[in-house]
């Protein structure tokens, strides 16, 4: 049997008009998109994120330059003017990724996330081949000790590199809220957002110190009822995508290739691969190149990897090869999952992504 894939039209309608009401109708809004949404809800989705302004376009979260294209390339997009202004979660960690992201600009304005000096260097060499500049967003570690620069003098240090850059501009701060098991509006979830909105200020006060414009902030997650104590800042609250419950899968395990983001430490790197791919336990994901390497924990979309031996050398852009007796030869947009009935966006200040 196939993965189901199931959306609830109401409830995301639902969810719209109730964030629209609790916020200024100028705002404007970034919602994250995926594959696999079918095409009423692509449409509803850009319905929601209509500028009052005619010409001004529309900003749409996306994991990765990949679904971008993708989604771009739909007839619910092609279908919709003005241009999209994508925002790209995952940083450009090798070359095949910044001529992706180079094709992307072409059409559409480009703003990326990044927290190593290597991630900014290909963001400006996919931005010397596109027709427009490419903004960065920094991503400040807050918590999670994933991805993310080290808040102070790291995210200073980025910052003026940016400047040397060619094509590239600083927009702004990005970081990653913790949210463990809890639910979105537990007080556990509250507080990492208050800690992680405050840590994120204190970066854009140090950078702005040293004469560089730093305008924004975006939060990936903030519970609703907290929008008030953040003016100012911007909220990208993705759908919440759980793994559905399915039969047997008819497909045969494959090797999944994924790529190095970060290096937070000498023993650990984060891949761009998680539980949206991988269901099983750790213990059952094998790393099958290179040696030494052990998943240690995942997330939604991304894998903490231990390392030893002969990984220890793995650098950002790098493959890591996972295989998992689960692991199904399968497209993205086949994956698994089930929108439930929960907020699909949180509205940004005006003064957030003009």
């Amino acid at each position: 049997m196939n993965p189901v894939l199931t959306f609830s039209m109401p409830a995301l309608a639902e969810n719209i008009r109730r964030i629209r009401q609790l916020q200024p109708a100028d705002t404007c809004w970034i919602p994250e998109v995926r594959f696999g949404l079918p095409a009423d809800c692509l449409e509803l989705i850009l319905h929601s994120t209509q500028s009052p302004k005619s010409d001004a376009p529309r900003i749409l979260c996306s994991l990765n330059v990949e679904q971008a294209l993708e989604l771009s390339n739909s007839p619910a997009f092609m279908l919709t003017p003005p241009p999209i202004h994508w925002v790209l979660t995952s940083p450009i960690a090798s070359r095949t990724t910044a001529d992706r992201v180079t094709q992307l600009a072409r059409d559409h304005r480009v703003t990326v996330v990044a927290d190593h000096f290597r991630h900014l260097e290909l963001a400006s060499l996919a931005a010397k081949n596109s027709p427009q500049p490419i903004d960065v967003l920094i991503e400040v570690d807050t918590g999670l000790h994933l991805t993310g620069a080290c808040p102070g003098p790291d995210t200073v240090a980025l910052a003026k590199a940016i400047a040397g850059l060619s094509s590239i501009s600083l927009r702004g701060l990005f970081t990653t809220i913790r949210r463990g098991s809890t639910e979105p509006t537990s007080d556990v979830v509250s507080a990492a957002a208050a800690a992680a909105a405050d840590i994120c200020r204190h970066c854009q006060r140090m950078i702005q110190a040293s004469q560089i414009r730093c305008r924004e902030i975006l939060l990936d997650h903030v519970p609703e009822h907290l929008s008030a104590p953040f003016t100012g800042t911007g909220f990208l609250n993705s759908p919440l995508l759980v793994t559905a419950e399915t039969a047997a899968q008819t497909y045969p395990p494959v090797t999944l290739l994924a790529e190095v983001l970060s290096r937070p430490s000498l023993e650990y790197c984060v891949i761009s691969a998680g539980s949206l791919h991988l269901s099983d336990p750790t213990d059952s994901i094998l790393v099958v190149s290179p040696k030494g390497a052990a998943v240690a924990e995942l997330f939604r979309d991304q894998t903490v990897v231990r390392l030893d031996s002969e990984s220890l050398d793995l650098r950002i852009g790098d493959r890591v090869a996972l295989w998992s007796p689960n692991l199904q030869s399968m497209p993205l947009p086949s994956a698994p999952y089930t929108m439930h009935n929960v907020a699909v966006t949180e509205a940004l200040q005006p003064s957030v992504f003009p």
